[in-house]
């Protein structure tokens, strides 16, 4: 598995105290959907650029087994398509989803320490 080599390596190099920070694709969410919408409607061909396919809990397992203090959370739902309608109203849009967290993002965003 390439991302076990990654993140053994981010925790070979990152300093005692040191934070990781890390995005990925969320696949618990609409993004294969997206994907797989852009591989077949747009001269653009994605995939082959997501080896591993992560979702909350898979990535959680993975970089708690090397780091300290993991934690993850999804962001970006709809508010890109959201945006031509009403800039401000995509921005609410973030802002209520990513406090009550009811659909899951297309992203994930993880952090975690480097304590030892």
């Amino acid at each position: 598995m390439q991302a076990k080599i990654v993140i053994k390596e981010c925790y070979r190099v990152l300093k005692k105290g040191g934070t990781l920070y890390l995005t990925t694709p969320n696949y618990f969410s609409l993004w294969p959907i997206l994907e797989y919408l852009m591989n077949h409607l747009l001269k653009v061909n994605y995939q082959h650029q997501h080896i591993n396919k992560f979702f909350k809990k898979r990535l959680q397992r993975l970089m708690s087994s090397y780091l300290d203090k993991v934690s993850i959370r999804s962001f970006i739902t709809f508010e890109p398509f959201l945006a031509f309608i009403s800039f401000k109203f995509s921005i609410w849009i973030m802002n209520f989803t990513s406090k009550n967290e009811i659909f899951p993002g297309f992203l994930l965003f993880a952090q975690a320490k480097k304590y030892k």
